[in-house]
C-alpha cells in the first residue's frame, strides 16, 4: 500500500485518495489510517502534520476507531500472525510521539483457557474501545483454538494504560463481547 501524496490541494478544498477509514477530526486536525500508518493532517490545508508508520513488517494498524481526547490520539495496532497480539496505543496529538502502548495477554486467566491451551495460543480481539471521563473502555474477546471464546470489558487509565477495573460475571469471564461500546454519563452499554 502506497500512501497518497499530501499536496493535492485545489483552491480552498483539498483531497486525498485511498484513505482508509476511520477518519476523526478534532481541533482542526484530521486523523486517519492508511496501510501501516497513522497520520494527522491540517484540516484546512491538508498539510501533513505527522505520520507514524509501524517499525517493521510484523505490525499493522487495524481498522477500528481512532479516538482523540485531551491532546492524545488513541489507536490500535495488531501484531501479524495467527496469535498476534493487539495493542492499544496513545500518541501525542500534536507531535505523534508514542506516549504508551499496551497489550492484553496479561489479563488472560485460567478461566479463559480450554483444555491444554496456553495463553500464547489464544487469539485476542479488541472488539471496540471508547474514551470517556479519562478512561478507555475496551471490549476484548479471547478465542481458543477449539473455537470456544470468552470476553471482558476493561477500563484503562487514559494517561497510563493501566487497568482500573474489569467487568466479569461472578469473577469469571463473560461470553464473547461483540458490538459497539457506548458510554453515557457513568454507564457503559
Amino acid at each position: 500500500y502506497e500512501l497518497p501524496e499530501y499536496s493535492e490541494i485545489e483552491g480552498e478544498n483539498w483531497s486525498i485518495s485511498n484513505w482508509l477509514s476511520p477518519v476523526t477530526i478534532c481541533d482542526g486536525v484530521v486523523y486517519s489510517k492508511g496501510g501501516t500508518s497513522l497520520f494527522a493532517l491540517d484540516a484546512a490545508t491538508g498539510t501533513l502534520k505527522w505520520e507514524k508508520t509501524t517499525d517493521n513488517d510484523q505490525w499493522f494498524h487495524i481498522y477500528s476507531c481512532i479516538a482523540v481526547a485531551e491532546g492524545v490520539v488513541y489507536s490500535l495496532k495488531q501484531e501479524l500472525g495467527r496469535y498476534g497480539s493487539p495493542f492499544i496505543c496513545a500518541y501525542n496529538a500534536e507531535t505523534g510521539d508514542l506516549i504508551w502502548d499496551r497489550t492484553f495477554r496479561d489479563v488472560i486467566t485460567d478461566d479463559d483457557l480450554r483444555r491444554d491451551v496456553t495463553p500464547d495460543e489464544i487469539h485476542i480481539n479488541i472488539e471496540d474501545f471508547a474514551v470517556s471521563n479519562k478512561r478507555i473502555l475496551v471490549s476484548l474477546t479471547f478465542n481458543n483454538p477449539d473455537g470456544m471464546a470468552s470476553g471482558r470489558i476493561l477500563a484503562l487509565d487514559a494517561k497510563t494504560g493501566d487497568i482500573i477495573w474489569e467487568y466479569s460475571k461472578n469473577g469469571k469471564p463473560v461470553d464473547e463481547v461483540f458490538g459497539t461500546l457506548v458510554v453515557a454519563g457513568n454507564m457503559v452499554y
